[in-house]
């Protein structure tokens, strides 16, 4: 009964910390964010292609996408510090 209840709150609250975006964004930065995500995936996989053909040149872009990827998590952070102060401050 116990194991029942911790489970289900932390599955209540995993499952709202992966929803509260779709609440938080509107849903047109939703869907671009999730584009964006689509299309470095496609790249990502291209640039393994390339990197079997041309190992430096690949490795070139992997290290250029791994900084893009680090930038993307970056703007992400900030966008969720900027609502979550917005919320906060009553003006949602």
């Amino acid at each position: 009964m116990w194991l029942r209840l911790i489970l289900s709150r932390f599955f209540l609250q995993l499952l709202r910390f992966l929803l509260a975006p779709l609440f938080a964004l509107t849903l047109g930065a939703f869907v671009l964010t999730l584009l964006g995500l689509l299309t470095y995936v496609w790249l990502l996989q291209k640039t393994l292609e390339l990197y079997e053909r041309h190992p430096f040149l690949g490795g070139l872009l992997i290290a250029l996408e791994a900084l893009l990827a680090i930038l993307f998590l970056f703007a992400v952070r900030r966008a969720y510090l900027y609502l979550k102060e917005r919320v906060k401050g009553g003006k949602a």
